[in-house]
């Protein structure tokens, strides 16, 4: 196993070397560097992410959390989390981060790692970062004044006061939600400490309060609007655009604020961004703040055009400006940009790029550049405005490249002569180039060659007349005259003739709208998301909530044993909660640990497969805390997926490598099932797709020897391949000239469709819908009343293969076993009477999944009325007038007698 971890770890961070802009590779080396318990190369491999990634609050929690278990070196655990905290910091230095790193400081002083001077250091910085935070600038006073107060106490000296009175009076003079209750703190202060001057302290520090009360409804009705709904980016706009004007500190401060939450990561977020980024277009700012702010903007969407284009217009104006153009360039070029975003959006950074490399003099560049650009925007788009072709056409004019310029018309006019616009376009070009009135006139001939195509013939004729007007005679006009009259009137036949009826819209198109509505509902958050477990407890939960509620809203305690769960509302609270670890409840060393990500997705196993046998499988990594198994509702058709939480999460990540994408063989079909296993994400909305049986087709007559890749290169041409499943009567055999297919979407199915009849290795394929499954569906009349006995009250999360292994293994072989789900009820049907018997005489109760289930006979379980059953998999006791009959066969009769 650890071979395999060591040679995928190996694996990506050679893919991470050769393209570092790819986020997903990060996070699958962050999960396997869990299972081989590294926090060390964790913590290097989030440094290297941040760099080009902002993280999300949950990459923080994990990050934070994996540098907790680093146990054996203090120093290191300790030098660890201050680089853990300078990197957030300069990332975004926000009131919850500075926090946090304060409260660890006090660790790092005992551990003498800072002292008090470079202590005094760091509040500076958190009062400059945070100081202009309106709701949460009060827990950053709190710490920097109770610090001061505190040091103000042990010296007593005139100068620890006054620079104690400075500070008060500064808070006065900032804006912020509490200013009554700091304007109460400074007037206690004085009272305790400065009675004889009260007076004249409360006259100053009443004129700074007065003043800056004077500005609070600024704020105020904004800050209630975001209160109402946070996750509203219009709200921050105009919040950072009123208040922006007067104060370009709190601009920023409401920025990094408005993006701590997941939702600051759609795409709609942008415009909250390039509000403050217009702001700073409209006022003289602090050098290297744009730059910043652009590369946190790219850090944070990397794969929207709107912040690439966005840096490179204001490249040049950056201190190395040019290595920084060359190293975004290079990770535009790395994700390919061009063709993975929508072209009206790439048009951006294309006109962008090409603007640099005219600005920068890069004549070489520029070329390539423009060759490139062009090639994409005529041969493979349709703007209609051609931005970039016009773009292009202007620089070379500029530069002096006229024929450079002309085949950059001459490319426009050959793609797109239906457009009007673009004939102009090259008239005009022709104009303004000097060409001769008979080329010009020659062009708008051309251009009324094609006035059955053109989008608005009118304009062209309009144009021509209007030139020949202004460059030609009579005898040229006239002659222009007559051809526009011959032109005018076709153009009047065409539209005499009637349009074509619109074609009505397809019920599943209607599905289609419906489902695009569904899938852009907010998702719903994951309570794992914001639970803490606390281990090495010995305490009561009053304890507990008097440890923990500092950090935030508390939802839920729940104390298990030596340990406790913490649930609170967001993520913010959990690292703060994360913060304690090491703290002392009665006197006992707390150890604090995020519980996300312990709940695993577990889907496609065979259905042959028994829960028993998942169980055991999933167990054997680690301790769970539960399997869960979904309902089995139809007795026809059982559910192949479970969710499985473990008590610790790496166990969770451990069983990912292990076991997702693992061939699991199921011995009745003689085919194998891939396994799916990963972290389960309710909170995420999965895209519906459509049903698999409208994506599947039968692929039979195939060649005995075709293996299964083979028979997928067959339809590569077709799409993607969601699975392939190759019955097999001999497990040795390639295939038996059958594979059923499911592609990823219904176009492939219509493609694959068309290669029926297709000869492979000397056979015709035949490719087809598969057809309904007619499978024999038991019912009662199958059942040997002698042989079979009755269950009540079952588990309905138990499948006919659970119910027959539990049982086979006890009283001897069954022939069948048919559920009734409705009824929570099962028929038995045993190899020999005797063994029916077996059951009946062991007890009348027995153990099945969840439940106890009642053993009766046939007839009480088929007549058994349906509004009496219990679906739940947890025990239930059914009220019943009298205890059913437990069916003996007639041979165990015999021999009780005997």
């Amino acid at each position: 196993m650890d071979e395999t971890i060591e040679s995928r770890i190996g694996g990506l961070e050679a893919l991470i070397k050769g393209n570092p802009y790819v986020a997903e590779n990060y996070d699958k080396l962050v999960g396997l560097l869990q299972v081989s318990s590294n926090p060390l190369k964790i913590h290097d491999v989030y440094k290297r992410k941040l760099e080009l990634f902002r993280l999300k609050q949950s990459e923080l929690i994990t990050w934070y959390d994996t540098l907790l278990k680093i146990q054996d070196d203090d120093l290191q655990h300790a030098s660890s989390q201050v680089e853990y905290f300078e990197s957030l910091l300069s990332d975004c230095p926000d009131v919850n981060t500075w926090k946090r790193y304060l409260s660890q400081c006090n660790t790092l002083i005992k551990m003498e790692i800072i002292d008090d001077e470079d202590y005094k250091l760091l509040l500076q910085r958190a009062l400059n970062d945070c100081v202009y935070d309106f709701v949460n600038s009060h827990e950053i006073w709190q710490i920097i004044l109770s610090y001061f107060y505190k040091h103000y106490l042990n010296t007593e000296s005139r100068e620890d006061w006054e620079y104690l009175i400075k500070l008060h009076l500064k808070r006065l003079s900032h804006v912020h939600e509490r200013l009554e209750d700091s304007f109460s703190d400074f007037s206690t202060l004085i009272s305790k400490h400065d009675s004889e001057n009260y007076d004249q302290q409360l006259k100053n520090a009443n004129r700074i309060y007065s003043k800056t009360k004077s500005q609070l409804h600024y704020y105020e009705k904004f800050e209630l609007q975001i209160k109402t709904t946070p996750s509203n980016p219009q709200i921050y706009i105009a919040y950072i655009e009123n208040v922006g004007k007067y104060d370009p500190n709190s601009m920023l401060t409401i920025l990094n604020r408005s993006i701590q939450e997941d939702y600051s990561w759609s795409n709609q977020w942008q415009s909250v961004w390039m509000a403050v980024i217009y702001q700073l277009y409209t006022r003289e700012h602090k050098s290297g703040l744009l730059e910043s702010i652009l590369l946190k903007f790219i850090r944070t969407f990397p794969n929207s055009c709107i912040p690439y284009a966005e840096f490179i217009q204001n490249c040049l104006q950056f201190d190395y400006g040019e290595t920084l153009f060359t190293r975004i360039k290079h990770r535009i070029d790395s994700i390919d940009l061009m063709h993975n975003s929508e072209y009206s959006e790439w048009k951006l950074v294309a006109s962008a790029i090409l603007k640099y490399r005219f600005d920068a003099k890069d004549k070489i560049n520029l070329d390539i550049d423009a060759l490139e650009y062009l090639e994409f925007a005529i041969e493979y788009n349709n703007d209609i405005s051609h931005t970039i072709e016009k773009l292009a056409c202007s620089i070379f004019q500029k530069l002096g490249d006229i024929e450079q310029a002309s085949n950059i018309v001459d490319l426009m006019v050959n793609k797109f002569n239906n457009q009007v616009d673009v004939w102009l376009y090259m008239i005009n070009f022709l104009i303004n180039n000097s060409a001769s009135t008979e080329l010009i006139r020659e062009t708008f001939q051309n251009a009324i060659s094609f006035v059955e195509v053109l989008d608005n013939p009118e304009r062209i004729v309009q144009e021509w007349l209007i030139f020949e007007q202004v460059n030609g005679d009579v005898k040229t006009y006239r002659s222009t005259v007559l051809e526009c009259n011959v032109v005018t009137k076709l153009i009047e036949n065409n539209r005499d003739q009637p349009e074509p009826e619109p074609k009505p819209v397809k019920s599943n198109q209607k599905n289609e709208n419906k489902r695009k509505i569904e899938e852009e509902t907010e998702p719903v958050r994951s309570r794992e998301e914001f639970t803490v477990k606390v281990s090495n407890i010995n305490c009561r939960k009053q304890d507990l909530i008097t440890m923990f509620q500092d950090c935030g809203e508390i939802r839920e305690i729940n104390l298990l044993e030596d340990n406790a769960l913490i649930e609170f509302t967001n993520d913010q609270s959990v690292l703060s909660a994360l913060t304690k670890n090491h703290k002392q409840i009665n006197e006992s060393d707390i150890v604090v640990t995020k519980l996300g990500n312990s709940t695993l997705y577990v889907n496609n196993f065979p259905s042959t497969y028994t829960q028993a046998q998942i169980k055991e499988k999933f167990e054997s990594i680690g301790p769970t805390v539960s399997i869960r198994f979904p309902h089995q509702n139809n007795p026809n058709k059982t559910k192949r997926f479970c969710y499985v939480q473990y008590v610790n999460p790496d166990d969770a990540k451990r069983a990912i490598v292990l076991y997702n994408g693992e061939k699991l063989h199921d011995e009745q079909f003689n085919t194998d099932f891939t396994l799916q296993v990963s972290i389960s994400r309710p909170q995420e909305k999965k895209p519906r797709g459509s049903a698999i049986s409208d994506r599947k087709i039968r692929v039979s007559n195939l060649s005995f020897e075709l293996t299964e890749q083979e028979i997928k290169d067959i339809f590569v041409n077709c799409g993607s391949v969601d699975s392939i499943v190759i019955p097999r009567k001999n497990r040795n055999h390639a295939n038996e000239g059958v594979a059923i297919i499911v592609f990823q979407d219904l176009e492939s199915v219509s493609q694959a469709l068309e290669l029926n009849n297709t000869e492979i290795r000397g056979r015709k394929l035949n490719v087809e819908k598969p057809k309904p499954h007619q499978s024999h569906q038991l019912n009662v009349r199958d059942f040997n009343k002698v042989k079979t006995i009755g269950l009540t009250n079952i588990d309905t999360t138990l499948s006919s293969n659970d119910i027959k292994a539990q049982l086979e293994s006890k009283f001897g072989s069954i022939e069948k076993v048919m559920t009734m789900p409705e009824t929570a009820s099962a028929l038995v049907e045993f190899s020999s009477p005797s063994s029916a018997g077996k059951v009946s005489m062991v007890s009348d109760k027995i153990r099945l999944g969840q439940t106890e289930a009642t053993i009766t006979d046939m007839n009480s379980v088929v007549y058994t009325p349906v509004a009496s059953v219990s679906t739940s998999t947890t025990t239930t006791t059914s009220a019943k007038s009298s205890q059913p009959r437990i069916m003996v066969p007639a041979s165990v009769k015999r021999r009780k007698k005997n």
